[in-house]
């Protein structure tokens, strides 16, 4: 039992000290290929024009999914999330 408390807690340490912020210099370094890295900026600009036109936080956003969540999360307003119009993707 002992041992294995051992192994385990090696195994964590090295996760945590090792191998995640080699991940993190990977991931900062190449991005996804869907452009996640690039959320923040988008989620940034768009409630900095949304204050400039109407002085007042965002306070909901929809629309694309991923866009729409990166926005409430990295909005400083965060926004409540609205689910897409039921007919969003068949407009065109």
């Amino acid at each position: 039992t002992v041992n294995v408390a051992v192994i385990v807690s090696g195994v964590a340490l090295v996760a945590v000290l090792v191998a995640a912020p080699i991940h993190a210099v990977y991931r900062n370094i190449n991005g996804y290929e869907e452009g996640r890295n690039l959320y923040q900026q988008a989620a940034g600009e768009l409630t900095r024009q949304w204050r400039e036109l109407t002085s007042e936080p965002l306070g909901a956003v929809s629309g694309d999914d991923s866009l729409a969540f990166a926005t409430a999360f990295y909005s400083p307003d965060h926004p409540h999330y609205a689910r897409p119009f039921e007919y969003q993707y068949d407009w065109g």
